[in-house]
């Protein structure tokens, strides 16, 4: 089962309580005023009916404003930068690949053999080769990121491990 972000916990709680208020808004009207009420005033009872539908719209106002606000937001908590080197890359490129083949073949789901092919059949491809001012990283590295990509997808393929 897939797991419920903090957004969707948030938005469920709301809507929750936009229900709720929705409920007990509708039980409002359900219910008639008694014999009693009748006799002892209805003005008292169409005052407080009033109090409790302007209670009732106002939590909701304030329910779907937190909703849309909810929605209106990227992200819940505030991004912070991470810091990233090239290193792991060059690690899985040069000693992974050499001296520890299930590491290497757990993160591109192919064999050095096989990736070192694949580079050089790609080696010459215009589309890793570009003549503007920013430089693009080697084409083995290129080919790593997108193979490490393809192999996990699903939970695994979080941005943020591929970026990392």
């Amino acid at each position: 089962m897939p797991c419920t972000t903090e957004r969707q916990k948030a938005a469920e709680d709301l809507l929750n309580v936009y229900l709720a208020t929705l409920l007990a808004e509708s039980y409002s009207y359900l219910d008639p005023p008694t014999s009693s009420d009748s006799n002892s005033g209805s003005e008292s009872s169409s005052s407080e009916s009033s109090d409790e539908n302007l209670y009732t719209s106002s939590a909701n106002e304030a329910v779907l404003t937190a909703l849309s606000w909810l929605y209106l937001q990227h992200y819940l908590a505030d991004c912070q930068p991470i810091q990233k080197t090239s290193a792991t890359l060059e690690l899985l490129l040069t000693n992974w690949k050499a001296n520890h083949l299930e590491i290497f073949r757990s993160h591109l789901g192919v064999t050095p053999g096989c990736f070192d092919l694949l580079v050089e059949a790609l080696q010459d491809d215009p589309v890793f080769h570009n003549q503007s001012t920013a430089e693009q990283i080697a084409v083995q590295g290129q080919v790593a990121i997108a193979l490490y990509c393809f192999c996990h997808y699903g939970n695994g393929a979080t941005t943020v491990k591929v970026a990392l």
